[in-house]
């Protein structure tokens, strides 16, 4: 049935203006070859040309429409999404097929809508006001003033004009200050700035014997009559304040915002055995980074890789655990520190695995606290933290045991017990 357009192509933005459309309303009517207005469904190829001749599609869509008396109305581009970059301003023509036939003739130019006249005119800005600009770089009269890196052009005094005559020392106060020698301080004299000797104070006995002395500061010597001799005292605050015993070091409690005296936790300074980051993005297998190559596989359910963590990404446990078979190339260690970074759920119950290495040391959550244990050639030792850690929120958990001692720390506090029981016992290529 050979069909015919009577009806110029009809177009429409029905977005708003502050919004840039990506497709446009298109009505008409078609009626057959004898006059009759199509009703029903039919299937309408639209496409796009940049003369009424040409050949090839700048754009097309095809889709079912319902007629009726001849009339169908459609979105363009909401099958086939139009290109921003064919609409440049030059003329396009509008082709129409019917139920798989050939285009009907007479294509019909595209019109604009009024408000497509504002558009034509957003190739060059005028004036911007508000919003955000994004741009290469700026510039003004042809020379760059912000240039691709963001960095402003630098600017010299010999480019500014009608500079005050007190600014040209980098001043406003007209001062311009003598040039001193090494050690040498700015004096006033009564009249004029000078240059003097830093020591130069001239403070006369009288004002020493009268307490009337105030100086920032007073020279050191070595002798008990030359600094800050007599009845003074300087009250010692954040690490001044410490006092520590023998084997104790300074460390800074971020919880309490405090600089405290704890023991180093024992162990560490020998090599890294094994190392998971556990920044996988998805699946059961997890890169040893220490180098080993003994990588670990997740064993049950409940297992998130990928999560967000306290430095990049982290695995969520709901179940199930994570393990390096047996058989791996894992060297023993008679001595280990082990730790990690959790974030345990509330409430804080029950006992959850942190790190164990079977048959030699196990780290677990015991509530709100945290345990080392260690099974040595001699015996077994545990020690319990005296910190909590808090649900919810990341925690930095540490055990070490060094044949004499061991130790477990939550976040900056150490606990630690006396535990001589020799090498840790021997569990090469065991399960971790």
């Amino acid at each position: 049935m050979r069909t015919t357009p009577v009806l110029a192509l009809i177009l429409a933005l029905t977005t708003p203006a502050y919004a840039v459309p990506t497709a446009f309303s298109h009505q008409g009517r078609i009626l057959d070859s004898s006059g009759v207005p199509l009703t029903g469904a039919h299937t309408l190829t639209i496409s796009v040309h940049d003369s009424t001749s040409a050949t090839a599609d700048l754009w097309s869509e095809t889709k079912t429409l319902e007629f009726d008396n001849g009339y169908f109305s459609t979105i363009l581009g909401e099958t086939q999404a139009l290109d921003p970059d064919d609409f440049d301003g030059s003329v396009l023509y509008v082709g129409i097929a019917v139920d798989g036939g050939p285009q009907l003739p007479g294509r019909l130019p595209l019109q604009s809508v009024p408000y497509a006249f504002r558009a034509q005119s957003a190739d060059t800005a005028k004036n911007v006001s508000g919003g955000i600009v994004d741009a290469e770089e700026i510039r003004i009269n042809g020379t760059t003033v912000i240039d691709a890196s963001g960095v402003s052009a630098t600017v010299s005094w010999n480019d500014l004009v009608d500079v005050p005559a007190d600014f040209s020392d980098g001043s406003d106060d007209g001062f311009v200050p003598p040039t001193c020698g090494t050690d040498e301080i700015l004096k006033y004299s009564g009249s004029a700035w000078v240059c003097a000797p830093h020591s130069d104070h001239e403070h006369t006995a009288d004002q020493i014997t009268d307490g009337t002395l105030s100086i920032d500061r007073l020279p050191m010597g070595t002798s008990g009559t030359t600094a800050a001799f007599g009845d003074h005292s300087h009250p010692a605050t954040g690490i001044d304040a410490l006092s520590c015993s023998d084997g104790e070091v300074a460390q800074y409690n971020g919880t309490s915002s405090a600089w405290e005296c704890t023991k180093p936790a024992t162990g560490g300074g020998g090599a890294l055995l094994v190392r998971f980051e556990f920044n996988e993005s998805g699946g059961t297998s997890f890169a040893d980074s220490s180098g080993g190559g003994n990588g670990a596989k997740a064993e049950g359910g409940g297992l998130a890789a990928g999560s967000a963590g306290h430095s990049g990404k982290a695995i969520n446990f709901s179940g199930g655990l994570v393990s390096v078979a047996s058989g791996n190339t894992i060297a023993d260690s008679p001595y280990v520190t082990a730790e990690a970074w959790i974030q345990p759920d509330v409430p804080l119950t029950g006992i959850q695995t942190v790190f164990t290495k079977e048959g030699a040391y196990t780290l677990v959550q015991k509530g709100a606290n945290v345990e080392f244990a260690v099974t040595a050639a001699n015996g077994t030792c545990a020690v319990t933290s005296s910190a909590s850690v808090t649900g919810g929120e990341w925690s930095h958990v540490q055990g070490s045991y060094d044949g004499n001692t061991i130790s477990v720390r939550v976040g900056g506090v150490v606990a630690e017990a006396e535990c001589a029981k020799g090498p840790l016992s021997s569990t090469l290529g065991g399960a971790f």
